[in-house]
């Protein structure tokens, strides 16, 4: 009798908690994609990568193969036994979209909303630091006081930890950038890639390699002669999303094309190569000149449809692996976390079913274990969870709304962190 009532009642509650407040809000109206792909006869799928996650684990960052650092919405984990054991160290308000830390005491990280966090004991503390007018984004520290940022297009400098930032007056805007040291790094401006030796202070031109169309671009620079570029076209179509990823082993005097996606190659001027690693570049992860490991999607392939490829000569070989935890459905939006230390440790930070979940492989990708949060079979006890239900939207072929109500994120709390309150406004 009580199973038949509670059946009964819970749905007619959670339809009531939408309708009363607790639903899809302006924010998330307007950032529903009309991109779709069927994932099976019951499922429809929309993915963009310039999105960010509204819930899950956004970003994790391993300095060694011990000492690492995941983070998402409202929460920062730590672990010093290589993941084995995750901690809660800090939970908040922030939505951590990626960390940087210069060794494993000294680090920081950037929420959604271009907020900083800064911790000086190995992510066991996180202070916020001191907002500015100016929200700055894709922090990159070459010291334990100098680090880089940018924001509009300028290049922005603080030598004191992240605390004051001011602005360097370059002659062309960065749209994207990478330092190797305190002197030496490289920008992209309008596809060109750039160098500088004096700290960004000036630019000088490198390559271009002149692409059709608008491209975000990624820069990793190694070292002064090892720079891999990542182009991603600013427009999708039901075939996937083209890129381009180049390397240069010299500095920038000759340039090798390491992948694309095959189905774009009018757009990729006089760079050709075989090598495919998906539909859609999620991410990559570059290790070593050697090493390196990259995420594509496949939306409409019927199997294989989320696979990492691993190189270990410099890209012009690559092989691919399934990860048979993730299916399309797992991902929503926005660049799948990974991080690697070398050939073979490595960890990826995604969102499952709405829940934060951090995978990790010890062959170089194919085969994978969870983990966190710690299954049911490590004898896990009096977990205790952050994060209320979470209704999200989709848009299925005919632009109708499916709705998706998660079960609250598996977050494991400590005892003096278990104290929060369930806020639903209109």
């Amino acid at each position: 009798m009580w199973r038949l009532l509670y059946k009964t009642i819970m749905p007619l509650a959670i339809l009531m908690v939408f309708l009363t407040g607790c639903g899809i809000n302006k924010t998330q109206e307007n950032g529903i994609n009309d991109t779709t792909y069927k994932i099976n006869r019951n499922i429809e799928f929309s993915y963009n990568l310039n999105n960010v996650p509204k819930f899950g684990l956004q970003a994790i960052y391993f300095i060694n193969g011990k000492d690492g650092w995941a983070g998402g919405q409202g929460i920062i984990l730590s672990t010093n036994d290589g993941g084995k054991n995750w901690t809660v160290e800090h939970t908040g308000s922030f939505n951590i979209t990626g960390f940087d830390f210069i060794n494993s005491i000294y680090g920081w990280a950037i929420s959604s909303d271009k907020s900083i966090l800064k911790t000086t004991d190995g992510g066991k503390t996180w202070i916020e630091l001191p907002k500015m007018n100016l929200n700055i984004e894709n922090i990159k520290f070459v010291t334990v006081d100098r680090g880089y940022g940018t924001y509009g297009g300028k290049l922005y400098i603080t030598n004191d930890g992240g605390r004051m930032w001011e602005s360097i007056n370059t002659k062309i805007k960065i749209d994207s950038y990478d330092f190797v040291d305190q002197y030496h790094g490289f920008a992209s401006y309008n596809n060109s890639i750039y160098y500088t030796r004096d700290g960004g202070i000036s630019w000088n031109f490198v390559y271009n390699p002149y692409l059709q169309g608008q491209w975000n671009v990624e820069i990793s620079a190694l070292d002064i002669n090892n720079i891999w570029v990542i182009y991603r076209g600013k427009w999708t179509t039901s075939d996937g999303q083209p890129y381009l990823v180049l390397k240069t082993a010299d500095g920038g005097k000759s340039w090798t094309a390491l992948a694309e996606e095959r189905n774009f190659g009018g757009f990729y001027g006089s760079h050709k190569t075989n090598n495919f690693l998906g539909s859609y570049l999620s991410s990559i992860s570059i290790v070593d000149k050697e090493t390196a490991f990259a995420i594509g999607l496949n939306p409409k392939n019927d199997s294989d449809k989320i696979l990492i490829s691993r190189t270990t000569d410099g890209g012009n070989t690559w092989s691919s692996y399934p990860i048979p935890q993730f299916d399309l459905e797992s991902i929503i939006e926005g660049p799948i976390p990974m991080t690697f230390v070398d050939t073979y440790n490595g960890w990826i930070a995604s969102t499952k079913n709405g829940n934060g979940i951090i995978l990790n492989t010890l062959d170089g990708g194919q085969t994978w274990q969870q983990q966190y949060p710690a299954r049911k079979d490590n004898n896990q006890k009096n977990i205790e969870y952050v994060n209320p239900i979470i209704i999200d939207a989709l848009k299925d072929i005919e632009s109708n709304a499916i709705i998706k109500i998660y079960a609250p994120t598996v977050v494991p709390l400590p005892e003096d962190k278990k104290k929060f309150v369930y806020n639903c406004r209109a």
